[in-house]
This record gives C-alpha cells, sequence and structure tokens, in this order.
C-alpha cells in the first residue's frame, strides 16, 4: 500500500469531531464514502510536493474526495479574497449536494489535540501538542472570521462570478480531529467531543519511559503520515533509538507522535509532550 494510500485512508478514517451542532452551533459535514479502487484512483492522479504540511494534504484529499464522488460536485475551492490588493481571506470549498440540490460552504479542519486537565474550563483543554493553538481558539476564529466571510461584499462580487448568492448557501464544518488523552482518563467520557475521535494516550518523557516495554518497538512518523495507521508501516526501532528521537525533538519543542508495535501484534499511538 502506497503511502498517499494510506495518509487518504487515514483521513477518511479520522472521525468529524463533532456528532451534533449543540456545542459549535454549526452543522457538520460529511463527506460522501467512496470505495477502495477510488482512493487508489485518487492516489494514482494525484501530485503532491514531498514536503507539503499535513493540513494542506488533507485539503487535497477532501477536494478529490468530493470530485471523485458521485453526491457531490465541487463548484470551487481555495476562493482568495482580496480587498484593495490586500488578502482579506479565504473560503476552504463551495460544494454541490446533488442529493439534496443545495450549495454547501465548507470549512475544513484536521487537527490533533492532546487534554490537559489541568487547564480550567473543559473545552479549553483541547490544545495543540505544542501549545501553540486550541480547539477552542479555532472555533472561535471560524465562527468569527472564516463563516461571516461568506457575506462580505467582497465574497458577494466573487459569487457573482459563479452565478451564486451568499443567501443561498449553507455553512458547515469538516472537523476531523485525533485526541490523545492522559491515560489515567482511559475510561473517561470527554462532553460535547466525539469521543470516537480519541486515538491514544499522551506522556511527558520520564512517564513514557515507564509504561514502555523494552521488547516494544516504535517509529516517530513524519507528521503527514500522522493520520496514517500504524499497522501499515514497516520500519521499526529499538527504544533507544526512538529516546534519541523524542529528545532530539524536544530540544526544539516538538511533541511527536510515536507508533508502537507490541509482541502481541497490537500498535498503538502516542503522543510525548516536550512540556
Amino acid at each position: 500500500m502506497s503511502r498517499v494510500i494510506q495518509q487518504i485512508l487515514g483521513f477518511l478514517k479520522t472521525p468529524s469531531l463533532f456528532i451534533t451542532s449543540s456545542f459549535t452551533g454549526i452543522t457538520s459535514f460529511h463527506l460522501p464514502s467512496i470505495t477502495n479502487e477510488e482512493v487508489e484512483g485518487i492516489a494514482n492522479l494525484i501530485s503532491l510536493p514531498t514536503k507539503l504540511v499535513m493540513g494542506k494534504r488533507m485539503e487535497h484529499f477532501f477536494k478529490d474526495v468530493i470530485s471523485m464522488s458521485s453526491q457531490t460536485n465541487l463548484i470551487a475551492h481555495n476562493i482568495q479574497l482580496h480587498c484593495n490588493k490586500i488578502t482579506v481571506g479565504e473560503l476552504d470549498f463551495l460544494v454541490e449536494d446533488i442529493n439534496q440540490n443545495k450549495i454547501v460552504h465548507v470549512e475544513l479542519m484536521y487537527k490533533i489535540y492532546v487534554y490537559d486537565p489541568e487547564l480550567p474550563t473543559e473545552m479549553e483543554r483541547w490544545i495543540g501538542p505544542n501549545r501553540k493553538d486550541s480547539l477552542i481558539e479555532k472555533l472561535e476564529k471560524v465562527k468569527k472570521h472564516q463563516l461571516p466571510l461568506l457575506y462580505s461584499s467582497v465574497a458577494k462580487e466573487h459569487l457573482k462570478t459563479l452565478q451564486i448568492s451568499a443567501e443561498n448557501i449553507e455553512q458547515q464544518i469538516c472537523y476531523k480531529a485525533k485526541l490523545f488523552i492522559p491515560k489515567h482518563l482511559s475510561e473517561h467520557h470527554f462532553p460535547e467531543v466525539n469521543n470516537k475521535c480519541i486515538a491514544g494516550f499522551w506522556y511527558d518523557l520520564p512517564h513514557f519511559k515507564e509504561v514502555m516495554h523494552s521488547d516494544y518497538k516504535f517509529y516517530a512518523p513524519e507528521k503527514q503520515d500522522w493520520p496514517s495507521d500504524p499497522a501499515n508501516n514497516s520500519v521499526w526501532m529499538t527504544y533507544s533509538d526512538i529516546n534519541k528521537q523524542i529528545q532530539a525533538m524536544h530540544l526544539q519543542k516538538k511533541s511527536p507522535l510515536i507508533w508502537i508495535s507490541k509482541q502481541t501484534g497490537e500498535f498503538e499511538s502516542a503522543i510525548v509532550v516536550w512540556w
């Protein structure tokens, strides 16, 4: 299985972070189903720069799935909006839902979050592995900037060229995420988010050393491969070697994702935080 196919499958299998709109107030967009043959077709046609970051790769996969499906039609994507030669924002995707006969503006997010129980309120606790972003911050940006942008004068002018009125467009989010929690909360139910998004545990380095066995094998995938399934990985290393990699990344204030292969044939994913 090629690397790109693994990434596409990982993207498709990652659940939506929100099942209902009760917390966000925004309807979730769900990608249409496609066959394995169609996934292979996308992988054969797609040409991505080797170093293209994870989020941009997911945008390409979203675009190609929408284009491939008979249930949807891609009208436009990555619409740059300019005012007086200044970029004021971007609309991710305009999608025609053929079955429901409507046009949807979809903002796409693919995120990795860890749960920090030390933070004051429940939804503030979902933060990026490097503590540089958070779920709450992203939602605020979507609500206050990205979605209202559709009704701006500059967006309306652009939509005229597509012969579409902003008032006839429904707005939704496709918010896919992998969540990592402290191990002592393994039986805990997390309100507001889809608990099927929980993909593993996070540790600091001393705790990671405590719980990992010497007979396990490890691998630190590049970030573009974080959506992929570790069961498909073929290159593994010892704890001693992975420990050196982790420490080198921690010096850069980066929290790596680590794939773990056990002698039982089980696979796990973990984030080892630098903080």
